[in-house]
């Protein structure tokens, strides 16, 4: 598992040995019904619905200031401003 190459991520690096654990296959894929059942059910909640992490939202802010050499995210009202004026210079 991992990678040498120079675009991989940092912590795929090195390629490395690793073990997985057993696990049940099932011979017929799930359907798309069968696993909104299973989330009904269970009350399962999928990577994609996650909200993020703490770590995570400083991660994406500290990139943000990185690339944009701004200090801070733009707040709700000014992304409503900016939207609003380019809007009325497109008219």
């Amino acid at each position: 598992m991992g990678s040498d190459r120079p675009d991989s991520k940092q912590d795929e690096k090195p390629p490395h040995r690793v073990q997985v654990e057993g696990f049940w296959m099932d011979v017929t894929p799930v359907t798309n019904r069968q696993f909104k059942e299973f989330v009904e059910t269970t009350g399962y909640v999928t990577t994609a619905e996650k909200a993020p992490t703490l770590d995570e939202i400083m991660d994406s802010e500290e990139h943000h200031k990185r690339i944009s050499g701004k200090e801070s995210f733009p707040t709700k009202a000014q992304n409503h401003m900016e939207r609003w004026n380019h809007s009325c210079q497109t008219i």
